[in-house]
């Protein structure tokens, strides 16, 4: 916790000194950069406030109660909402699932799984590579979400530390904290699910799947396919 506090104080502190260099800045160039160095800060310390904030949440029960919502809907709406960010990362989002399926349970801890892999997909991708979101469902009840992606992957020696607070894997090049796989564990805990690691897309990079073992009340026409084998915790 000491690492992240301090890392967030770097970033508030970079803010601070960007906002007091705009108003010295003489040329357009240096107004540019500028922006760019206020723009990253602000970016880092916000996606380290949000992350805390959902580990908050998802530790209490501001979390939420159990309520009817389309699953189907929610996936396409997050990677719609990074759709840019994979942009930027020249990674190919897409989406496999029924057009509507609905499911009884807490939205915002199902909404802080998809959207934590979405962007690690995203982030430890590879240029020109792709990200899937995979909704599987049997009948009318949801069987298990998952993300794919055929990115570096990672080895099955780290798999388990990797839902650890703060833990990041020996190759991660982003600026991240090590709170994604976290807030994805503390989440599926809420919704009663198992997470599975296991090989991405074509046999390489990472999927990562929620499974749900319990039957809940849902509705839709379609079908799934089946799982790969991988690590259950």
């Amino acid at each position: 916790m000491a690492d992240v506090a301090h890392d967030l104080g770097n970033a508030m502190g970079v803010i601070s000194l960007q906002v007091g260099a705009l108003t010295r800045t003489a040329s357009c160039e240096e107004w540019n950069d500028t922006q760019r160095r206020l723009a990253l800060a602000m970016k880092l310390a916000q996606r380290l406030l949000a992350q805390l904030l959902d580990l908050a949440r998802l530790d209490t029960s501001a979390c939420g109660e159990s309520a009817p919502f389309d699953v189907a809907e929610l996936a396409r709406d997050v990677l719609m909402l990074h759709s840019l960010e994979a942009d930027l990362h020249q990674v190919t989002l897409a989406y496999e699932g029924p057009e509507s399926l609905e499911f009884d349970g807490i939205g915002h801890a199902l909404e802080a799984v998809i959207t934590n892999l979405v962007l690690n997909a995203i982030r430890h991708g590879v240029p020109g590579g792709n990200a899937t979101l995979r909704i599987g469902h049997h009948g009318s009840r949801l069987q298990h979400v998952s993300v794919l992606d055929d990115g570096p992957g990672i080895c099955a020696a780290e798999r388990r530390r990797l839902f650890d607070r703060f833990a990041r894997g020996r190759d991660a090049a982003d600026n991240g904290h090590g709170l994604g796989m976290a807030i994805v564990k503390s989440a599926s805990e809420r919704l009663g699910a198992s997470v599975r690691l296991s090989e991405g897309l074509g046999g390489t990079g990472l999927s990562v799947t929620l499974t749900f073992s319990q039957p809940a009340n849902l509705s839709t026409q379609t079908t799934d396919g089946a799982l790969d084998s991988g690590d259950v915790y």
